[in-house]
């Protein structure tokens, strides 16, 4: 494949997923959470190699917590955690897995992630020393 063949490629699924992204965000400002999270589950099947499928990802899990289901929360940050392990969205990661499992009455495992919270804590950072303190 030639290299502008690839540019070209790539510009389509970037428009792509943004189409799919900018639904989602319409579906949830709506109220339709489920219907969000399913449009930013397709962003991984029709356009996996974009910025945006890493962000729709991280709202896969955000709103399956908005919608309680945090079971699902918490396996969809789990791997979002492996497969953008770098991430700048880590911290925020780990701030919804202790919600999550208090919610689910994991105690033990909420108390990891607020460890790792800790361990990486920023006296600056008003919504961690909330997450920290129990909200």
């Amino acid at each position: 494949m030639a290299k502008d063949d690839k540019e070209v490629r790539e510009t389509i699924e970037e428009g792509i997923a943004a189409s799919i992204y900018k639904r989602g965000e319409q579906l949830r400002d709506a109220g339709d959470v489920n219907g969000a999270v399913v449009q930013f589950q397709r962003i991984a099947k029709e356009a996996p190699n974009t910025q945006a499928n890493i962000a729709a990802q991280f709202d896969v899990a955000a709103n399956l917590m908005a919608a309680k289901e945090y079971q699902k929360a918490i396996a969809q940050f789990d791997r979002f955690r492996r497969k953008y392990p770098k991430h700048k969205l880590q911290k925020q990661v780990s701030e919804n897995l202790v919600v999550a499992y208090l919610k689910t009455d994991k105690p033990l495992y909420a108390a990891e992630e607020l460890q790792k919270l800790r361990a990486s804590q920023d006296p600056n950072h008003p919504q961690q020393s909330e997450v920290l303190q129990g909200q």
